[in-house]
């Protein structure tokens, strides 16, 4: 007797894998704001905004002075114009890196350009 051939299952192909999951992490617990945090971020906010006014009247005030010094040196003769120009010239600052001594330093100059303009 002949034994019938045996016809092979197709074999199955497997599904792909998911990717794995990474590992669920819990949030870190919020801690709970003491009354002193909320202190120290009302002052820090206070103090970011005395800051902001502070500058504004600051910036406002040296502009205002460079004007008046501006109208009182062109009355001046020309060798007190030329001795302000050279101070000016003379001026070395960085304003890009924001520095305190810079604004020092410009506030200096509008001052003794003021000494020069009321000089006789």
């Amino acid at each position: 007797m002949k034994k019938a051939p045996v016809k092979s299952k197709p074999k199955a192909v497997p599904a792909p894998r998911p990717p794995k999951k990474e590992p669920v992490t819990k949030a870190p617990a919020k801690a709970k704001t003491t009354l002193a945090e909320t202190f120290l971020r009302q002052r820090i906010s206070l103090l970011s905004e005395v800051l902001d006014e502070a500058g504004r009247r600051f910036l406002s005030r040296l502009r205002r002075e460079i004007e008046e010094t501006e109208d009182a040196l062109l009355r001046q003769p020309a060798k007190k114009q030329d001795k302000a120009v050279r101070l000016i010239d003379a001026l070395q600052v960085k304003p890009a890196k924001g520095r305190r001594k810079d604004l020092k330093k410009l506030d200096l100059l509008i001052g003794e350009l003021q000494k020069l303009a009321e000089d006789k």
